[in-house]
């Protein structure tokens, strides 16, 4: 096995140089130079283990698609983070039976001429993603793109699509579509999957984050039975959207819902749920968590006018309790405190982050102290009120600190103590009782005045006698 290692990396370094001493060596260098790229090769096992030409050129300076022979032998290119501002067919058409990731964002492309992908049959992943486009000139303009699963057109300028733009894409697994101006367009669908746009129904992947979304019909989503991930983050949604049962992972940060209401949340299949940076969020309703029962990750970071967390947002918490939560993190809000019933699903967290809340600390604190080990940025979980307490550590917090707090133990003695003497004292004041005025009183009194006192009389009564 390491002799297989050693050949196949022989192989590789042979292969490399080979690479570099080509024709095609005046694209390449090592190091990087402008108008140079990165070669390497790597072993593609999508491909049977083939071998894959590598093309770093991204920082390079190029303001058009560079035109040379080892860019049609390459199956990955990165041309990012370079000066090109048109893709355009008629000028040079790019041709590559093997490509499979194109990387061209961070340029300043605003123009895509159409059919300019026909030519990469074999295209899975492309990135347009921190251009210019504000449009594309017809529907055509991913013609021959079906094998893609990958498409990012996020940070762009986009604010209308062309009818059917995405129907060429049917292998389309990942939409990235965030930062854009499309917001009027998507209010206006019934349902993004059933509209004009030619959106496949098999995506797993779809981000709109951004867009200025401010409501979508509960239908627009319907469908997508596939959907697994979905953000709608920092658009200005009053409610959160009705959405696929498949979904496991929503991101709905940087929304305006001010309540959050179980109905919402109803989806069973739920494992990660993404709720930062909700400048209105002021409250988790009664049971809004309580339907997530697959629920592995929680995040509700950065919500400053979050002031209390509902001690049955989650259900009535016990020992009993069954989550599968593992992470938990409420940082950065406006908590003054964490009801003591959540130790219940703090004792099954591996993760939990409470820094940076204006926490008050109170006799109603001193239970957090048994988390440390599950307490991330455990340094900045500081005290706010009161006063003299500010900015003291609650891990560090005595009971010298809050002496009109006792410790649990203390408590707990205190308690058994009363009990006692309140059994004690019940058990006196029923011997009294027997003694004094229960039955032994009695039979002791009658007994003193029997027939064999001394003080008692015997009279003869002989009823014929007449007085």
């Amino acid at each position: 096995m390491f002799l297989l290692h050693i050949r196949a990396f022989a192989f590789l370094y042979l292969l490399e140089i080979g690479f570099g001493q080509s024709s095609s060596s005046s694209l390449c260098s090592i190091p990087k130079q402008e108008h140079k790229c990165l070669c390497s090769v790597v072993i593609d096992s999508e491909l049977s283990y083939n071998v894959m030409h590598k093309l770093d050129c991204s920082r390079n300076g190029f303001d058009s698609f560079p035109d040379y022979q080892l860019i049609t032998e390459a199956g990955h290119l990165d041309l990012s983070f370079n000066k090109i501002e048109k893709l355009d067919g008629s000028v040079s058409n790019v041709e590559n039976p093997v490509l499979h990731s194109l990387i061209l964002s961070f340029n300043s492309i605003y123009y895509v001429s159409t059919d300019y992908f026909k030519n990469l049959p074999n295209l899975k992943h492309l990135d347009l993603s921190h251009n210019d486009i504000a449009s594309f000139v017809n529907s055509n303009v991913f013609n021959g793109l079906s094998k893609l699963e990958v498409l990012d057109l996020s940070f762009n300028s986009i604010s209308t699509l062309p009818e059917y733009i995405f129907y060429p894409l049917s292998g389309l697994r990942s939409l990235d579509i965030s930062y854009n101006y499309l917001g009027a367009l998507f209010t206006k669908l019934d349902n993004i999957f059933n509209s004009t746009l030619g959106l496949t129904k098999e995506i797993n992947k779809l981000s709109m984050n951004g867009l200025d979304i401010k409501y979508v019909l509960h239908t627009f989503f319907d469908g997508a039975n596939q959907l697994t991930y979905l953000s709608v983050a920092d658009n200005p949604l009053l409610e959160v959207p009705t959405i696929p049962y498949s979904v496991t992972y929503l991101d709905i940060s940087g929304t305006w819902v001010a309540v959050l209401q179980g109905k919402h949340l109803n989806y069973h299949s739920l494992q990660i749920l993404k709720m930062n940076r909700m400048p209105n969020l002021r409250k988790i309703d009664r049971y809004a968590f309580y339907t997530l029962q697959s629920l592995i990750e929680l995040e509700m970071n950065d919500n400053p006018n979050l002031k209390d967390l509902e001690s049955v947002a989650f259900g009535i918490l016990s020992e009993k309790t069954d989550l599968h939560l593992k992470k938990m993190s409420v940082a950065r809000c406006g908590l003054k405190g964490v009801n003591e019933s959540y130790q219940f699903l703090f004792n099954k967290l591996d993760y939990i982050d409470l820094q940076g809340n204006p926490f008050t600390c109170d006799c109603n604190i001193f239970w957090l102290q048994k988390f440390e080990d599950s307490l991330n940025q455990k340094q900045n979980l500081r005290c706010v009120k009161p006063l003299r307490l500010r900015m003291k550590n609650i891990l560090d917090l005595t009971h010298e600190d809050l002496p009109q707090c006792e410790s649990e133990e203390n408590q707990k003695q205190k308690v058994i103590i009363i009990v006692l003497s309140v059994l004690i004292a019940v058990l006196i004041i029923f011997v009294v009782y027997l003694i004094y005025l229960g039955p032994l009183y009695y039979q002791n009194k009658y007994r003193e005045i029997g027939p064999d006192s001394p003080y008692g009389l015997v009279v003869d009564i002989q009823p014929n006698r007449v007085e």
